[in-house]
């Protein structure tokens, strides 16, 4: 790294830590850095919790909801396809996009796993179609 791309990796703080994003080479804090931060984690934390909530109430309201029983084995098989509509971009984009932002952060090295993560990201778009037609039987 030092002689194809002068970044001494061994320097403190270390290239990509979080301590160098946040804060300026005078000790002082890096506001823009630490606004930024934040507000990426609040958008997605926020997601996070109306995507919870919307799932809440519709199973509470399913479960007391007065239906036909075709109509109701409908709703389930909808649900589920639902669940796994979001499931499945947060397991395989969402959660390895976080980690591919968010480690390097740290001041943590991939490696090796920085490529599965991108392996995973790309295996999304197979996967999906596949998990509603499995989902939906008819």
């Amino acid at each position: 790294m030092l002689t194809e791309f002068h970044i001494n990796i061994h320097s403190s703080p270390r290239p990509n830590t979080l301590h160098r994003q946040t804060a300026r080479p005078n000790g002082a804090a890096n506001w823009r850095a630490l606004a930024t931060i934040g507000m990426g984690s609040i958008g997605a934390s926020a997601a996070f919790v109306i995507s919870g909530i919307c799932a809440y109430r519709i199973s509470k309201e399913m479960s007391t909801r007065v239906m036909a029983l075709g109509a109701r084995r409908l709703q389930l098989q909808l649900f589920r396809a639902l669940a796994a509509q979001f499931l499945v971009p947060f397991v395989l984009c969402i959660i390895p996009f976080i980690f591919i932002i968010f480690l390097p952060l740290t001041g943590l090295r991939l490696g090796a796993t920085g490529t599965v993560l991108g392996l995973m990201v790309s295996l999304f778009p197979v996967i999906d179609p596949i998990m509603v037609i499995v989902m939906i039987p008819r």
